[in-house]
């Protein structure tokens, strides 16, 4: 069987195969990652996913109780705290609809789901951690384990749930934790790739473990505390088989100048974390003053950083920087030159990337651009989109080329003149555009706050279900099976939680729908299994 890949690319992450026909589109029809973004004041995330093919599978924010939040400069890492929802969404026709909806909370509180793909047998996999508080006496701080579960692709049941645990002697004593995962999936293992550190306890852990989750083998890789891994979402897969990480030491402090002497590195490692290659950047960034670097696109020719750099105070300058793998400079984007800090790129051609950004312009208006960069010349205008949606910008999350080459964009529009506190004036949209022009086909605009839960515990269930409701709820609970056909209806009177015989009925998928009796309130339809 062919190997298969997935790769991850943190915060802002779009994959965009472009819309030219002399384009070779075959060398990114791997498998790709959806990740998240928000900004400190949205609720509009883009939640672990994958991209394969004319599917899109993503975990929405349909969560209940709160969220854990890493700040991140002007960005926020989110994790769902109580589990999530997942949303098959169907590309194959002219219009992007919502295919299917798996319920995925069978997960418990003190876990959180980072990444999620499929594997090779076609299962749902979703990859997380399970906190711990370590004692007063051991700092009092929290470790986190691995966990895995596996779902069923058709009916979203849990398969298989596997704990796999290093030795306790293995067990790191750290307040600080990344977990941000690489994975290479093939017949017989895959890997998992953890990032520790801040703050001079700089760790990375790697893991082997075969189809059933059992711990094959581990490899760690220590910097000492001249090396610290700089703002930590700095961890990517390039290529098939090697890792990229963005690194920083520091030797002396000034105070009037309040800066530390930094050297930033790019360190290159194998699968087995031995390095294979470092290269000094720091000329290249002219960064003695305060700026992040994160990684925004890596493949197996590229390694791209967006650096934000502030050499006087607020003149802030967008760049991206592209590397190849042997640490030689090759080109850089000045992305204030042209009007679109808030941007991305992926590479089209073999040596030319695409770059789409939201243009911050005064009016009712942001509009976003897209751009073609070649390596060694000056970037090119290619087209201007904006959407009509007055007092609201548009801001790109993620892009794709989907198998007829048509472009899924997904993002979210976010408020120009209204207040950035009234987090319900955020939400996501989804956009086909068709390849040859760019042209809108169709558009599915998704409000994450007009819709409550119905929370189904437990799932699998056997002869009994409890309905838990993200708010009380008045009105009828209807139990339909496959065909669409209600088997079960009931009458609720200011429910907060519900418990439903369903001893009587067989074995099966049935979804649950509550009908508001003030037609105030609209509930996401819920699936459980009756085993």
């Amino acid at each position: 069987m062919m190997k298969k890949h997935i790769f991850v690319i943190i915060v802002l992450s779009m994959n965009l195969q472009f819309l030219f026909s002399q384009f070779d589109l075959n060398i990114f029809k791997e498998y790709q990652p959806v990740w998240m973004y928000a900004t400190k004041d949205t609720t509009a995330f883009d939640y672990p996913g994958y991209f394969d093919n004319n599917k899109i599978w993503l975990s929405e924010d349909f969560v209940k109780g709160d969220y854990l939040y890493s700040l991140y400069e002007y960005q926020l890492q989110a994790n769902l705290v109580d589990g999530g929802i997942v949303e098959k969404l169907n590309l194959n026709s002219g219009t992007v609809e919502w295919q299917d909806v798996y319920d995925l909370r069978t997960i418990e509180k003190n876990e959180e789901p980072n990444n999620m793909f499929i594997n090779l047998s076609g299962d749902i996999e979703v990859l997380g951690l399970r906190n711990k508080e370590r004692d007063e006496k051991d700092g009092g701080s929290r470790f986190n384990d691995l966990v895995i579960r596996r779902y069923d692709n058709e009916t979203g049941v849990l398969k298989q749930y596997v704990f796999p645990q290093p030795d306790d002697t293995e067990r790191i004593n750290l307040p600080w934790l990344v977990d941000r995962g690489l994975f290479d999936y093939n017949t017989e293992e895959y890997q998992l790739i953890r990032t520790y550190g801040d703050f001079g306890e700089n760790f990375v852990w790697g893991y082997i473990l075969d189809e059933d989750g059992k711990l094959l083998h581990g490899d760690t890789t220590y910097f000492d505390d001249g090396f610290e891994m700089h703002k930590k979402f700095t961890m990517n897969m390039v290529g098939n088989d090697t890792l990229t990480m963005l690194l920083f030491s520091h030797n002396t402090y000034s105070q009037i100048e309040d800066s530390f002497d930094f050297k930033y590195y790019i360190k290159l490692f194998d699968r087995r974390l031995n390095e294979l290659n470092s290269f000094d950047i720091t000329d290249d960034l002219n960064a003695k003053n305060r700026f992040r670097m994160e990684p925004m696109y890596s493949d197996n020719k590229y390694i791209v950083y967006r650096y934000v750099n502030e050499p006087e105070f607020f003149d802030w300058r967008y760049y991206f920087m592209i590397y190849d793998y042997q640490g030689n400079f090759q080109d850089s984007i000045n992305l204030l030159d042209i009007g679109i800090p808030q941007a991305n790129l992926t590479r089209i051609s073999e040596d030319e990337f695409l770059v789409c950004g939201e243009a911050f312009e005064a009016g009712e208006y942001n509009p976003l651009y897209f751009y073609k960069k070649k390596i060694g010349e000056p970037i090119q205008f290619l087209k201007k989109i904006e959407l009509k949606k007055k007092d609201f910008a548009l801001v790109p999350i993620s892009l794709y080329v989907l198998d007829n080459n048509d472009i899924l964009f997904n993002g979210y529009y976010r408020p120009i003149t209204l207040s950035f506190q009234d987090k319900k004036t955020y939400f996501p949209i989804k956009i086909r555009f068709a390849a040859k022009d760019i042209d809108i086909t169709s558009s599915k605009e998704i409000d994450i706050k007009e819709s409550k839960l119905i929370y189904i515990s437990p799932n699998p269930a056997k002869s009994s279900l409890t309905l838990d409701f993200d708010d009380v709820f008045s009105g009828n609970i209807v139990i339909f099976d496959a065909l669409g056909r209600s088997v079960l209806d009931k009458t609720l009177q200011n429910a907060a939680k519900q418990d439903v015989d369903i001893s009587g009925l067989p074995n099966g998928i049935y979804f649950v729908k509550a009908i508001d009796m003030h037609g105030q309130k609209e509930f996401k339809t819920a699936r459980f299994v009756k085993e």
